[in-house]
């Protein structure tokens, strides 16, 4: 009797451990489903009359953002299926976007009349086309303006601006929206009306002729479509822009960090390792006995930061390469001679044990992972292009408190991304 219930209490155990082995983890609930927008690009361009400063006259060639406005941003968005284009243009009022084919008429002037006449209006209300419905009706938004909000009180509104502003920019990239700031030091040769008050309490406009910054933002809650559309966008302005001229780009309140790609090839002539088999829990190894202390296993790793964080952002990553399997004292990572390797101890490698069951299975297994943290380089573009006082000339080619979205941008990049990893299980005798 006993040696029956003996062997029960074995198949049992034997029963328990094997439906522990088969268990699957629990699986996340299904997201929801994002909500459907119209199909298309809404495009909201100032048209206050400080943007004449970058709009040329015929027959003089046209400025970078007018030549891109001219000949390109319809064509880029055609190419991404980014169609039909609606114009919204704004100024002190934001017009009812309207299905456009040619971008010509807010882009090519025969007379400084024609010119003037389109970029009339008084104000920029840049905080309107932010927070109006328009912008998150369609597939990707873009807003096109020389700085930041304007108003007729004055300095009696950068307060209520500063506040405002920036929460409705954050409100949105925190929402399901991803945001990009395009940032262009273009040519400009025109009048500059400031929103800072000079020393005697009076808004005093100015002529001025060099570069100034003008802005593109860009909107979309389809990561993959904003990102593809910034891209060419900015690759695009960079190829019409002369030395003196300068584009940058920023991500607010997330980052797309590098694409790593990381593989481990540790089999030659001389060396112990063998490849058993491949599963889906990742590549498995025959140590064979060795009178090696250390075995070195190369890694192959590649990494694709993007053109435009690496070029355009101010900003470059780290990559580091680390076993992240707690109870894996015998393997550790290091990078040699600019190469990242696998270093095995073979003597504390964890033998196999006579019961071959679930819990074996854990021994000699490793995760090894890349991971990248991005390193902002010193006094970034967001921060140089950027001026507590805009009454002076010499501020011209600087922005009014440009520097308040900082938080925004850096925020996302102090973190950790865990970019790549592989599984690896070693067998030794």
């Amino acid at each position: 009797m006993k040696k029956i219930l003996v062997a029960a209490s074995i198949c049992l155990g034997a029963l328990f451990l094997f439906l522990a082995c088969q268990q699957k983890p629990p699986q996340a609930p299904a997201a929801a489903k994002a909500p459907s927008r119209e199909k298309g690009t809404v495009v909201f361009l100032d048209t206050s009359v400080s943007m004449r400063g970058y709009f040329n006259v015929a027959p003089a060639a046209g400025a970078p953002l007018q030549q891109f406005i001219l000949a390109d941003l319809l064509g880029i968005l055609a190419e991404d299926n980014l169609t039909p284009v609606y114009l919204s243009p704004f100024g002190s009022e934001i017009a009812s976007p309207q299905e456009v084919k040619s971008l010509r008429k807010w882009s090519f002037f025969e007379s400084l009349e024609s010119k003037n006449t389109v970029y009339s209006q008084s104000e920029t209300n840049l905080l309107g086309a932010f927070e109006g419905e328009a912008f998150v009706r369609h597939d990707v938004s873009i807003i096109i303006s020389d700085g930041i909000q304007s108003s007729a009180e004055g300095s009696q509104n950068i307060a209520g601006f500063d506040t405002r502003i920036f929460n409705v920019i954050r409100k949105r990239s925190q929402t399901g929206t991803f945001l990009w700031l395009i940032g262009v030091k273009s040519k400009f040769r025109g009048i500059v009306y400031p929103e800072r008050p000079c020393p005697d309490g009076i808004r005093r406009s100015f002529h001025y002729g060099g570069v100034r910054p003008i802005y593109v933002w860009i909107g979309s809650q389809d990561l993959g479509k904003g990102l593809g559309l910034v891209t060419k966008m900015v690759e695009r302005i960079h190829s019409l822009l002369e030395p003196s001229e300068t584009v940058r780009v920023a991500a607010l309140n997330f980052v797309h960090p590098p694409e790593i790609k990381m593989s481990m090839e540790p089999e030659s002539s001389s060396s112990p390792i063998k490849r058993m088999k491949e599963s889906a829990n990742g590549s498995e190894y025959l140590i064979k006995k060795t009178q090696q202390k250390e075995i070195d296993i190369p890694l192959a790793v590649s990494e694709n930061k993007g053109k435009i964080q690496s070029e355009f952002w101010n900003m470059d990553w780290n990559l580091n390469i680390e076993v992240v399997s707690d109870k894996a004292k015998w393997a550790r990572t290091i990078k040699k001679n600019g190469n990242w390797h696998l270093v095995l101890n073979y003597n504390l490698i964890p033998g196999s044990s006579f019961f071959k069951g679930c819990m074996d299975d854990h021994q000699g297994r490793l995760r090894i992972t890349a991971s990248s943290v991005a390193a902002i380089r010193q006094n970034p573009w967001w921060r140089e292009w950027s001026t507590q006082n805009d009454c002076r000339s010499e501020d011209a080619g600087k922005t009014l408190h440009l520097e308040k979205l900082s938080p925004m941008i850096e925020e996302p990049l102090h973190k950790k991304y865990d970019t790549a990893s592989i599984d690896v299980k070693f067998n030794r005798p």
